[in-house]
């Protein structure tokens, strides 16, 4: 019997698993065929029906995952093989090349500026927002550079301009690059496996009537989703591929038995309208099943803002003047300048022919169905391997990550024999020794946070007063503190012996400031957070179109000086 669990997908019910698991006495391996983690969880603005922001929720997790010694992530791979029993599985993984040897790679970025050729679209951004030939795939870990071989002229040339090396081998001072960097077969032997291979949505022919692949201004949910992303390509701000920002936009939710495609329309719809309070948004959907309380909860809530919801068995779209779309329904007519389709789920493309090589039967819509109706339903007909999230059919975020804590507690209650026989002890921290009498020196770290917390706040004199504050030693400003950069690097100069961060709730954010600050070399119960986004700058989002540089200073200067004079 082994101690140890194999997870197929790095999406939140991937991650999930393998973090409770982790906690529970298991060594974990996670497959996952992207480049980097995070699934379609990562690509995403927001989540329904709490409207958090998903980058922020998912980080703690990713890092968490990628500093534990137990963990072993195996990014741009696929399964070839899973064969045994319940307790010893031996599932041969091969990894793809990437041409770059990612133990070597410091992710310095010295490859991408000598790089000669450019504009290459995005896969991350589903072909937004351009990269060279080397690159990152995404912004999320493993955070290591590969090149492309569809387009790097010396894999398929066997030349790169006038020079006889490479410029990305000369500017690589770590000696990564491996241009000749073939698949490689890793072996590894489990007691069980859980698939989280996640959804996709479903672009077939259907969405051409709707002028998708035909005008320039429609586009699908996810691709919508990058835009809203203040990691995306357009840092957040809504534009269409003329650069202008659109004034008018539409949703239409395909029919979909699944009420996933409709929360997902009303949260991009809710997440436009915080951006732009002026903007005209429409969302035309054929059915509405809503399923939770909390969905009609969140729906109940969009329909006290400016979007209009419009129910249509069918609508049909014409090419209008300047990039615009022009939408009939029911004898009316709309005229937008984007228009957002919605279409209905599927699985993942890969879980077909995994599903072959494991030898599990896909339900009538290709997923992993219930083993039969009397069964738990993260259950297959191998025992020893469980499904969960959305490889099942398609779920919310929250329903996916309740049933990877299912199929974990499975697991390990098949492996319960083997808990603790794997794994290893962590390395010892490098922390800062602070005693009581020590004088406080305090990091303050402000986080611009896109617009939730600079489009209401004057930054400008929010730094001045927190400069003003005893103990405070230096004053950093930020775009997004989640990402944890500005408080690793400071920190990690021993100059600060406290932190007071200005940014996110602790509700959402305290356990990934947490990680950030004992990466630093801080005790992380020496942080402090203030809330200004909730408490400072969301309660007020209503005026923020009769006044957006509100200055709330009674709030934010109560908060900073409570956090930096208790020290």
């Amino acid at each position: 019997m082994k101690g140890s669990v194999l997870i197929i997908g790095a999406g939140p019910a991937g991650m999930r698993a393998s973090t409770e698991l982790l906690n529970q006495g298991f060594k974990v391996i996670l497959v996952e065929e992207k480049p980097t983690i995070g699934g379609k969880m990562a690509q995403i603005d927001k989540m329904f029906p709490t409207n958090e922001c998903s980058t922020c929720t998912i980080l703690p997790r990713m890092l968490e995952l990628t500093n534990n010694p137990n963990m072993t992530i195996v990014a741009f791979a696929e399964i070839e093989s899973i064969e045994g029993k319940a307790g010893d599985f031996k599932v041969k993984v091969i990894k793809k090349p990437r041409y770059v040897d990612p133990m070597k790679c410091t992710a310095c970025t010295d490859c991408f500026p000598v790089c000669p050729v450019g504009d290459i679209p995005m896969e991350f951004n589903f072909g937004r927002g351009v990269s060279k030939a080397i690159s990152f795939y995404s912004p999320f870990p493993p955070r290591k550079a590969l090149i492309n071989p569809e387009v790097c002229t010396y894999i398929l040339e066997g030349k790169c301009g006038d020079k006889e090396i490479p410029p990305c081998v000369e500017a690589c001072e770590p000696e990564a690059i491996v241009f000749d960097q073939k698949p490689v077969e890793a072996e590894f032997n489990v007691g069980a496996v859980i698939l989280a291979t996640g959804l996709d949505e479903m672009k077939t022919e259907a969405l051409e009537e709707y002028g998708y692949g035909k005008f320039s201004n429609i586009l699908t949910a996810l691709e919508y989703e990058r835009l809203l992303s203040g990691l995306g390509p357009t840092g957040g701000i809504i534009k269409r591929g003329d650069k202008k920002e659109p004034q008018a936009i539409a949703w239409y939710v395909l029919n979909n038995p699944s009420a996933i495609g409709f929360m997902t329309a009303v949260a991009e719809a809710m997440g436009t309208i915080e951006r732009n309070p002026d903007a005209s948004i429409s969302v035309f959907y054929e059915n509405l099943n809503l399923n939770r309380e909390d969905y009609n909860d969140f729906y109940s809530k969009a329909k006290e803002s400016k979007i209009k919801f419009i129910k249509a068995d069918c609508i049909s779209v014409a090419e209008g003047k300047d990039g615009n779309v022009d939408i009939s329904y029911d004898k009316e007519s709309f005229k937008a300048e984007m228009l957002v389709l919605v279409p209905p789920y599927a699985p993942n493309k890969s879980t077909l022919k995994l599903a072959e090589k494991i030898g599990l039967e896909l339900d009538q819509w290709g997923f992993f169905g219930k083993k039969t109706a009397g069964f738990h339903p993260i259950h297959t007909s191998k025992e020893g391997i469980f499904v969960c999230g959305s490889a099942q059919e398609p779920r919310g975020i929250d329903d996916a990550i309740i049933q990877a804590c299912s199929a974990a507690s499975y697991a390990a209650a098949l492996l319960g024999s083997s808990r603790g026989k794997e794994i290893v002890a962590p390395p010892k921290k490098d922390i800062l020794p602070v005693n009581p009498e020590d004088e406080p020196a305090i990091l303050a770290i402000i986080c611009r946070c896109g617009i939730n917390i600079a489009g209401l706040l004057d930054m400008d004199e929010l730094i001045e007063y927190t400069k003003s504050l005893p103990h405070v030693k230096h004053v950093e400003l930020t775009p997004f503190g989640c990402d944890g950069v500005k408080i690793r690097e400071l920190l990690k100069t021993k100059d600060f012996n406290r932190l007071v961060l200005g940014a996110c709730s602790p509700k959402t954010h305290e356990d990934l400031f947490f990680l950030h600050t004992e990466m630093g070399g801080l005790n992380p119960y020496l942080m402090e957070i203030v809330n200004l986004r909730n408490h400072c700058t969301w309660v007020h989002s209503k005026f923020q179109g009769r006044n957006s540089k509100a200055k709330w200073k009674g709030e934010y200067r109560y908060w900073f000086y409570c956090c930096c004079n208790r020290y």
